[in-house]
């Protein structure tokens, strides 16, 4: 999507001097898919202009949910201007330079001011530091952005800074005389949501959905424009391949080499098969600190892992090579979420007996996120290897808490994460995302279902109801920040990534998904069934024709190993480094320093002693004051994250 920057005057030009409604889109509108009919992108334009007219707002949300491509669009009109980010966008950061009053998590109030907003991070953020008279960044926020994972950086509807907010993609912004709103417009009014349909039709209804989204790519793709596959061979990538194969070349499948040589077999394999050729990224020997810190300064999230050092931190740049075409890279990110919200079961490469036992294991897990358990399902609590169920006696605050307040990707429902009271900082940071991440959404879901998420238990709650409130929570929780992390990537190495299953037509599905007692025992089954019929053979048919029988024996009896987890902390007992010194050299030469000193600018923004404590210590193992033996792979991570977050913040681009 393209990098956008706007301004507004709220005393002045936020709204339409004429009585007459202004469209501006910025990105790329293709079109919808909206009531079963494809729409093109003139005609989609012209029917939200209508019913923009109409001022018919159940309308308009059914079709800004249903658009297809990488936009943000502007409705001005004389009472008001809206901002829509569509779901497939990285949506845009916005402040408020003025007297602003917090009403409730969505709504301001404010006397006069100026707004901006983008979907540049690390340029917003630094413009506003710029104009903006003693702004004002949250200690908390700093740490947050240190510690957590990529996949939790952000908080759903808070910037870094005072008064800056997100407003997310399926989410509008709403200007109106003295008073901003956020709308999450992906939320379901509860009269939608009461529709009765089988799962049957939800399976047609995607099956319909996906093929339309994929004719409008066709239809909008130039001359000058390729599509590539971020391809591991998994489920997600093949579903991909296969649905966009038509407009792949033969090197268009990019797999990025992490030196998982299994992974990289099923791939090849796959490609192979479908006479596409496997494009394998290897480690980049050449060590350029410009584009890394060129890459850092385009925001949060884009230095994650050690692991990407090999790579120069980059994703795609390679493909500038290329200067004859603009490139697209397709990438099957948040399929996981929008089918299972989390699905605890093993990944593509596991097979067979083992692939069968971590299926069943993990049961207890998934059957949480299904139809079944909301209802209350007596089958499933007779199930006793399944536990006994919690519907009866717990709230839907307890089942997404964990994934809301915790400082990893992954989480178990129902289970708070536990931390020693010694970890003053780790603490700390979980208590403001108990503020930022969960209590925002109490509010919400109150005012829009007069539900209370902390209180009313999952029984007395329409299943429907729950599914939906589940399911939004973790797109909002996970999604955006993927969305925002793709598109400081592709700002800084001038490539379009796209997350193909948060288009529009796909998530208005995706968001009420019904996982039923199937689906406890095949894990996205709807996604393995795509590939059956467009292979004509199962997707674990052709994972055992990859890998062979002989590796699989191997890898299941690896697998079946007694009390492996005992032997993995026995031995790793004895110390090894997970990062060299030559690595910490590297880093330290990305943030700069002067005879190995590094000038620590995130200390500017902490008061807090423990805080400072914390960021000194990662300040002093790239200084290389700390063993590198005595480092955890999380204390890497939150040093790459550091890093990350001082060059956004500091550099001048």
């Amino acid at each position: 999507m393209m990098s956008f920057f706007k301004s507004y005057d709220l005393s002045l030009d936020c709204f339409s001097e004429k009585d007459e409604t202004i469209i501006n889109i910025f990105g790329e509108l293709l079109g919808a898919v909206y009531e079963r009919k494809v729409l093109g992108p003139k005609e989609t334009l012209s029917l939200i202009k209508e019913l923009a007219n109409e001022t018919n707002k159940k309308k308009l949300k059914k079709i800004i949910r249903s658009l297809v491509g990488q936009c943000v669009i502007e409705i001005k009109t004389k009472k008001c201007t809206e901002l829509w980010a569509s779901c497939s966008s990285s949506g845009f950061i916005f402040g408020i330079d003025g007297n602003v009053k917090r009403l409730t998590p969505l709504t301001f109030q404010l006397n006069h001011g100026v707004l901006y907003c983008s979907n540049n991070e690390g340029k917003f953020y630094r413009t506003w530091k710029k104009k903006v008279n003693n702004a004002k960044i949250f200690q908390d926020a700093i740490m947050n952005a240190v510690i957590s994972h990529q996949s939790v950086i952000r908080p759903p509807f808070d910037g870094l800074f005072e008064s800056t907010y997100r407003c997310q993609p399926g989410c509008l912004i709403r200007i109106k005389p003295n008073i901003i709103e956020i709308e999450p417009y992906i939320i379901l009014d509860k009269d939608e949501l009461m529709i009765e349909e089988d799962n049957f039709k939800q399976e047609a209804d995607l099956n319909f959905a996906i093929d339309a989204v994929i004719s409008l790519y066709k239809k909008n793709q130039k001359d000058n424009s390729k599509y590539h596959i971020s391809f591991s061979g998994g489920i997600d990538s093949t579903s991909l391949m296969l649905a966009l194969k038509e407009k792949l070349t033969d090197n268009s499948l990019i797999y990025i080499n992490h030196e998982k040589k299994t992974e990289e077999k099923l791939a090849s394999f796959i490609a192979e098969h479908e006479g596409l050729k496997l494009r394998v990224i290897d480690q980049n020997k050449k060590f350029d600190i410009e584009e890394i810190r060129e890459l850092a300064s385009s925001g949060l999230s884009t230095l994650n892992s050690l692991g990407k050092l090999k790579h120069n931190f980059a994703s795609y740049r390679f493909l500038n090579l290329d200067k004859n075409n603009h490139h697209t890279v397709v990438t099957g990110q948040n399929a996981d979420t929008l089918f299972h919200v989390d699905h605890f079961g093993p990944d593509n490469r596991v097979n067979a007996l083992t692939r069968a036992i971590k299926i069943l294991r993990s049961i207890k897990y998934r059957k949480l996120y299904t139809m079944p358990f909301y209802r209350g399902s007596i089958f499933l609590r007779l199930l006793s290897f399944f536990r006994c169920s919690r519907n009866k006696k717990n709230t839907l605050g307890m089942l997404v808490m964990p994934s809301l307040i915790n400082l990893a990707e992954h989480n178990y429902p129902f289970q708070r994460p536990t931390i020693n009271k010694k970890e003053i900082v780790l603490q700390s940071v979980v208590n403001y995302k108990v503020k930022k991440y969960y209590e925002v959404f109490l509010d919400y879901y109150l005012k829009k279902y007069d539900v209370n998420i902390d209180s009313t238990k999952i029984k007395d709650i329409d299943p429907r109801i729950s599914n939906h409130i589940v399911r939004t929570i973790r797109w909002l929780r996970t999604v955006g920040s993927f969305h925002q992390q793709f598109q400081n990537i592709s700002y800084a190495e001038n490539v379009n990534i796209l997350a193909t299953y948060s288009e529009g037509p796909l998530v208005n599905i995706l968001l009420n998904w019904e996982l039923g007692f199937l689906d406890l025992f095949s894990i996205k089954r709807f996604s393995q069934l795509y590939i059956k019929r467009k292979l004509g053979i199962s997707y674990s048919q052709i994972r055992m024709k990859a890998l062979g029988v002989s590796a699989m024996i191997k890898n299941n009896l690896k697998s079946l190993i007694p009390f492996k987890s005992i032997l993995k902390r026995f031995l790793q007992r004895t110390k090894k480094a997970h990062i060299t010194i030559k690595d910490l050299h590297n880093l330290r030469d990305i943030l700069s320093h002067k005879n190995g000193i590094i000038e620590r600018k995130l200390l500017d923004y902490i008061n807090d002693n423990a805080y400072r404590d914390h960021l000194n210590y990662l300040y002093d193992c790239l200084e290389i004051k700390v063993a590198t033996e005595t480092l955890s792979n999380a204390q890497i991570m939150q040093i790459c994250r550091l890093i990350n977050l001082q060059i956004m913040l500091e550099t001048e681009r």
